[in-house]
């Protein structure tokens, strides 16, 4: 079944731990097939620097079989323009008035899905185990 937001016992989001100052926040999304398949993903978001400019995310996974990936796809918000590239273990991207950012992979192997069709053309996939 396609997950959904809102009362559905097969698809929760939870949201966590966070602090007053907003430098630290926490998010699960966690699934339940309704059999013995089960996908747990915490993200865990800190900020820090003199003018917050370091982003450091945190991705844990629970799962009860190891053909599950996460996958990371950036994009602009508030209808901002900018680039958006990637490469092996690297998402970048910088738009007119924003530093140029990116995000590194220091942990994990990278996958790359069978069906890439629904994907944006710059993300990043990591496999669950």
């Amino acid at each position: 079944s396609k997950p959904q937001l809102g009362p559905n016992p097969d698809f929760v989001v939870r949201a966590g731990l966070h602090s007053y100052n907003q430098s630290y926040s926490e998010v699960s999304v966690a699934w339940f097939d309704g059999g013995t398949t089960f996908v747990n993903v915490t993200i865990q978001a800190t900020v820090s620097g003199p003018s917050r400019e370091k982003l450091t995310l945190l991705a844990s996974t629970e799962v009860t079989e190891n053909d599950f990936m996460l996958i990371i796809a950036p994009n602009f918000t508030h209808g901002r323009a900018g680039v958006i590239g990637t490469n092996s273990t690297a998402l970048f991207g910088g738009s007119y008035g924003l530093r140029n950012t990116s995000v590194h992979l220091l942990q994990g192997k990278v996958m790359t899905p069978a069906n890439k069709t629904l994907l944006p053309q710059a993300f990043l996939s990591i496999l669950c185990d």
